[in-house]
């Protein structure tokens, strides 16, 4: 089930039945997420919450923090950012949503990096790996690199991968993903933004479409010796 987002007093506490038991964590400022350190009853319905988490808090709850009240789901909720070389855990979920989103869970989950490399990765200048998180989670995920040019001064910047899982998706993530990319090219001065589809991506083809201008090319892939197959 998608979380259960509650204001207890002037925090966020995000709830979720999972395996028959309520999960319960806070949520910073930050958008992480953190044990709420606290354990609801497997007996308490979805309809007690409110009142449990009342009963549970309003004795310690500081003056002039308002109440309990649930948050209703905002589906522009999504906040993205860029992953640095502390996103580790971040990074390994945008991973797994990789995965799950393009069918390829063996490509993205089975032989992760080890943490050293993720590191190196996320410290390095010329890769960009955008997250796109709600309530804490990994909803989409963006990964791009910059091309350094050798014919002028400048440099291009491809998007290597971009996903949002499937329970997110038409609501404006994808676009929030590229729009903060392109933000991050102006900022570099990069001389443009490329990205690839595949025949028959009709989703990403419209997206693509809409925000860039159009290149019917052929794409080959070639072995990394000359004698490969």
């Amino acid at each position: 089930m998608t979380p259960l987002r509650f204001n207890v007093f002037g925090r966020i506490y995000l709830v979720q039945r999972e395996a028959g038991s309520w999960q319960a964590h806070a949520l910073g400022q930050d958008g992480k997420r953190s044990p709420a350190g606290f354990v609801i009853p497997e007996f308490i319905g979805e309809g007690e919450l409110e009142q449990f988490l009342f009963d549970l808090f309003h004795e310690s709850a500081p003056p002039g923090h308002g109440d309990v009240r649930r948050i209703a789901p905002d589906p522009a909720a999504a906040s993205v950012r860029r992953l640095g070389p502390g996103d580790e855990a971040c990074m390994r979920a945008m991973l797994h949503m990789f995965g799950k989103a393009f069918g390829e869970v063996d490509t993205y989950a089975a032989r992760q990096p080890r943490s050293a490399y993720l590191r190196r990765l996320l410290g390095r200048e010329g890769f960009f790996a955008l997250a796109a998180l709600r309530d804490g989670e990994v909803v989409g995920g963006l990964a791009a690199y910059e091309l350094v040019k050798f014919e002028q001064e400048r440099s291009e910047i491809y998007i290597y991968d971009l996903a949002v899982s499937a329970g997110h998706r038409r609501q404006g993530i994808a676009t929030a993903l590229i729009r903060e990319l392109q933000r991050i090219a102006a900022s570099r001065g990069a001389h443009g933004v490329f990205v690839q589809a595949d025949a028959g991506d009709d989703p990403a083809i419209a997206l693509y479409s809409r925000l860039g201008i159009r290149h019917d090319v052929l794409h080959f892939d070639l072995p990394p010796s000359p004698g490969g197959a």
